[in-house]
């Protein structure tokens, strides 16, 4: 959903909402949706990179306009704050939940930004 329109953000917005609320129509499917997408799109052109350039700025700009999308504003926020996999609780039999997995990639993109590498984390979450 992000490549094709990676240079128009609103265009990425626009497509993320009408595919993901085809089978998730949930406002915090939706949301957490937007800020992959939001994400993906501006690694594309260059607003961050692998070492982690940019990276806090632009998670702030898509925070932005995904916050907006849902209720559940300020547990959507603290998703993108997390830095350890043991603050989600992930021991437990709801993992499907939108905010856990989201959760989880952003622990996971905070410690890659701080050095660790990308098998480091994998490992660490499912050990």
């Amino acid at each position: 959903v992000a490549i094709p329109y990676f240079y128009d953000m609103t265009t990425v917005i626009s497509n993320t909402i009408r595919l993901c609320s085809v089978t998730h129509a949930d406002d915090r499917c939706i949301a957490s949706c937007v800020l992959y997408t939001l994400l993906l799109a501006n690694i594309l052109r260059g607003n961050c990179d692998a070492t982690g350039n940019g990276v806090k700025e632009v998670l702030a700009k898509c925070l932005e306009r995904a916050l907006p999308l849902t209720k559940f504003k300020e547990e959507l926020k603290e998703m993108t704050r997390l830095t350890e996999f043991s603050k989600l609780s992930l021991d437990g039999k709801k993992m499907g939940y939108i905010f856990k997995t989201l959760g989880c990639s952003f622990v996971g993109l905070h410690k890659i930004v701080n050095g660790r590498s990308f098998k480091e984390v994998i490992i660490e979450l499912i050990m």
